[in-house]
């Protein structure tokens, strides 16, 4: 009971005497954990899903596939254990940059098109993580766009 008070302590106030590897390795976590749950949003996670994490995620933070598996089962237990998106933004916020959480929501529109397609659902988590990240519409949506126009030159 006494950690579960000290985590959530820990979660509003931060931990400011963390060294900066450990709030970057957070800060990822925190990401996985958003990216998780807005593959779960449509069901399941699945060996499909798990694998576009991995992806995604190694792509961004520049990690090995051990790292990357790692990185994604830290970010399913996390996301399980939260009520909601503050949990994982406010990390953010105290630790990323504007640059960075620009990049945040750019990752959540690759998972989130991946498959060539996006639902209300979808599109709903990444405006209200975005909204709470502080990314404005105007950037939500030229980053959206900016996918869709990697994804297309890709697939050709």
């Amino acid at each position: 009971m006494f950690d579960v008070l000290r985590r959530f302590v820990s979660e509003i106030v931060g931990d400011e005497r963390a060294s900066p590897a450990t709030q970057e390795q957070q800060a990822h976590v925190a990401v996985a954990a958003l990216l998780a749950f807005l593959v779960e949003a449509d069901g399941d996670l699945d060996d499909n899903d798990r694998a576009l994490l991995e992806r995604v995620l190694a792509a961004h933070f520049s990690l090995d596939r051990e790292a990357a598996r790692e990185l994604v089962q830290s970010g399913v237990i996390e996301e399980e254990e939260a009520v909601d998106f503050y949990t994982f933004t406010s990390r953010l916020n105290r630790t990323l940059d504007e640059r960075g959480r620009r990049e945040v929501v750019q990752m959540m529109w690759e998972v989130v098109l991946a498959d060539g397609k996006t639902d209300e659902l979808e599109d709903n988590i990444v405006w209200r993580v975005a909204d709470l990240l502080g990314v404005q519409n105007r950037e939500r949506v030229e980053l959206k766009l900016a996918v869709q126009a990697k994804l297309r030159r890709a697939a050709t």
